[in-house]
């Protein structure tokens, strides 16, 4: 029951035209809408999981 406000939420900041990104308590990246994803030309199962401030966007 608690899914489906979620993938409803994840399928709103997806068509979202800005870096969008939501971390774990210690910073590690659990979603990355696609906007990031395409400028930077990397792939999600790349980023997942990844120290958001170890990435190239944030250094």
């Amino acid at each position: 029951m608690a899914e489906k406000p979620i993938f409803e939420i994840a399928e709103l900041l997806s068509d979202l035209r800005t870096f969008i990104a939501v971390l774990d308590l210690e910073g590690h990246l659990v979603y990355l809408n696609p906007t990031p994803l395409e400028l930077l030309e990397v792939r999600r199962e790349d980023m997942m999981g990844s120290i958001f401030w170890a990435n190239q966007w944030f250094s």
